[in-house]
């Protein structure tokens, strides 16, 4: 049984070193950032300058980002964009200081932003996308192939292969540490 301690903690730590943020969080995965241009009402990118949490909302979280860039719709110079408060409830983990290109939906002048919806610190997917500022729906000619992104599902599924080949490898490494052990006693 030591012998499988040491394997138990590499499989456990290389899972928590590959899990994705959003694990917990269920977006369909057949997306790109074109269709969540597309989907949102507007895009922008900016940099965090607060972040509060709405206690009578349930934990949500309000982002102060003063926009440097509109790429869809019309935004303000300093935009609150609200976010669910977890990231296990598909919340953006705004951090002061950072910029992000933030995909939002617009409802009564309150932006609204999540982890399914396309936003993120990489700023530099607009651009790969092939949108530049201004451009609501009209994007630069690029590579297709380098554009079409989509959310992989290949990091878990290569993890969940490794822990069950070596999960598999303890297992049989154990049966014939204790039978050969028995063995071993009997004689």
């Amino acid at each position: 049984m030591r012998r499988l301690l040491p394997i138990a903690v590499l499989v456990l730590a290389g899972l928590v070193v590959r899990a994705p943020m959003a694990w917990a969080c269920s977006c369909v995965a057949d997306t790109t950032p074109q269709k969540q241009f597309t989907a949102a009402d507007v895009v922008f990118v900016g940099s965090v300058s607060n972040v509060t949490t709405l206690e009578a909302t349930a934990g949500d979280v309000v982002a102060q980002i003063t926009v440097t860039q509109v790429y869809k719709g019309s935004v303000p110079a300093a935009a609150g964009v609200h976010t669910p408060g977890s990231v296990a409830g598909c919340g953006v983990a705004f951090v002061v200081g950072s910029r992000y290109a933030v995909f939002a939906m617009s409802s009564g002048g309150v932006y609204r932003a999540n982890l399914c919806g396309g936003t993120t610190s990489d700023i530099g997917v607009l651009a790969r996308a092939g949108f530049h500022p201004g451009s609501p729906l009209a994007p630069l000619a690029v590579d297709k192939a380098a554009s079409r992104r989509a959310i992989g599902r290949t990091g878990p599924l290569a993890g969940a292969a490794l822990l069950i080949v070596v999960v598999a490898a303890g297992f049989i490494a154990y049966r014939r540490a204790r039978s050969g052990g028995a063995r071993g006693s009997a004689g």
